[in-house]
């Protein structure tokens, strides 16, 4: 059963004396609890019978650690069926919560006749709290020796969460398939640095963190080009005049924008446009540190980007510092990974002279280290590199050039956390692992971004009902359905 809360709260709201002491220590404890990432059911309002049935009783039914506030005779009137702690005891009880009788300040010296149907309470142990100076530490104590074992905080449980849709709205979803923060959003972006973009109803974009407060307000058009999201403390949005910005994670501009088009910051440095339709590129200031000069500049990835002259199809590549240090000769050249570019041979660009070309592998220095024999080739990821062979079919190699994956599949992307998308020939999508075993079977759609296997090892799917609806959820690395 799905638990919508880690923690209720059960105490006595007035004890025989009036004395309303134990709404006051437990609202206390929820507040140290919350602090630590736990999210806590606490009610402090008179209660109503028809929210009794309606709120509470679901409450404790959908909490997995049930904690009992002994305060000064807090238990005297649980001889009484409709008693309302009674009630929430034998709730607890009976869908298997873990309870915790906590004691604090040594206020609860014995255990009171009891009925049968709570007595279950009588052999647990309890913990003793300090309402003093030692409050955190006994609450620490408390997490540790008797909470964590049931359950971690949501920021450590929902540190890998995944965008999710429900009735046409968006939220996000843990790898376990908890709803980590509810679908409300018109749209969602990925986490990228603590921080998810989301667009409201007015087609505006904002920004909220893993705890689904909204921390940017949605007054943003789309980023750019229509993907939002953070990259080195930086993320590109529209203004209201139309204009593309960067702003900060407090939302406030970063630098005047005086460019036509701009891209994410890689390793310091943004590539941007001029209204020449000339490249260049930027440091975080903003300064002009590339002139731009370039038909193309690629993203900077370990210390060197792609670039490509003006009136010319052949690319080449610069340093940080903008001196061309590999010359432009190249049909394509792939982003460096792992110290390795697929570069397609030098000839390929002139199509009367070779039509298909052929993909090799170039060092940091502009070396041919693996030959061209491939007639397509991704980066390296995790030290194996998609490659197709003349037939189309796709393998992988690795930094020696060897076959270590046959070529055998219609398609194959990069390695990411062990396990590579693979596609048939019927067209559907599975994992292999690094020996090329098909762990994960070929029975699934495919949506570009939404293949490669994240962190916590899980990965989107889609199939296709009866009635030809989509429908996607997250799956482990042994296939198990985890939403």
């Amino acid at each position: 059963m799905g638990r919508d809360y880690d923690i209720f709260i059960s105490y006595r709201r007035v004890d025989s004396e009036g004395r309303t002491s134990g709404r006051d220590i437990a609202r206390t404890i929820k507040l140290e609890l919350e602090k630590r990432g736990y999210k806590v059911f606490f009610d402090y309002s008179e209660i109503k019978d028809n929210e009794f049935e309606n709120v509470i009783i679901p409450a404790v039914k959908k909490s997995m650690v049930f904690i009992l506030v002994l305060s000064k005779d807090s238990l005297l009137r649980c001889i009484n069926k409709g008693d309302w702690v009674r009630r929430e005891i034998e709730t607890a009880i009976n869908n298997q919560c873990k309870i915790i009788p906590v004691n604090p300040d040594g206020a609860f010296n014995s255990w009171p006749s009891l009925p049968e149907e709570i007595k279950y309470i009588e052999r647990q142990q309890i913990s003793e709290i300090s309402m003093g100076s030692l409050f955190e530490v006994s609450i620490d104590k408390l997490v540790k020796e008797r909470i964590g074992e049931i359950t971690s905080p949501r920021e450590s449980r929902f540190s890998k969460m995944h965008p999710a849709q429900k009735y046409y709205k968006w939220g996000f979803v843990a790898s376990n398939g908890e709803v980590a923060i509810p679908c409300v959003w018109d749209n969602v972006e990925n986490f990228y640095e603590d921080l998810a973009a989301v667009k409201d109803s007015s087609d505006k974009w904002g920004f909220i963190n893993k705890k689904g407060n909204l921390v940017i307000p949605c007054k943003w058009g789309n980023g750019w080009p229509n993907h939002i999201h953070f990259s080195e403390g930086l993320a590109i949005v529209q203004d209201n005049s139309g204009k593309w910005i960067f702003i900060d994670k407090k939302g406030d501009v970063a630098f005047p924008c005086k460019w036509k088009n701009m891209f994410s910051f890689k390793e310091g440095i943004a590539s941007v446009e001029d209204f020449n339709d000339r490249m260049g590129a930027i440091n975080k200031k903003g300064e002009l540190t590339i002139a731009c000069e370039w038909d193309y500049v690629g993203s900077f990835h370990e210390g060197l980007a792609v670039v490509r002259k003006l009136n010319d199809d052949r690319f080449g590549v610069i340093n940080r510092f903008g001196k061309l240090v590999i010359p432009c000769v190249w049909g394509t050249v792939h982003y460096f990974s792992e110290g390795l570019a697929a570069v397609k041979d030098k000839q390929s660009f002139l199509s009367f002279i070779n039509p298909k070309g052929k993909y090799g592998y170039m060092n940091q220095h502009g070396d041919i280290v693996l030959p061209y024999k491939w007639s397509c080739a991704g980066s390296f990821h995790e030290g194996l590199a998609a490659v197709a062979d003349e037939s189309g079919k796709w393998g992988f190699i690795n930094r020696n050039g060897e076959v270590v994956i046959s070529c055998k599949w219609k398609s194959a992307l990069w390695f990411s956390n062990g396990m590579a998308a693979v596609q048939n020939d019927h067209n559907f999508w599975g994992y292999i692992d690094k020996n090329g075993n098909n762990i994960i079977p070929c029975q699934w759609l495919y949506e570009p971004g939404k293949i490669e296997c994240y962190e916590d090892g899980t990965v989107w799917v889609s199939e296709l009902s009866d009635l030809l609806e989509e429908t996607w959820y997250l799956i482990d690395k042994k296939g198990n359905r985890v939403t």
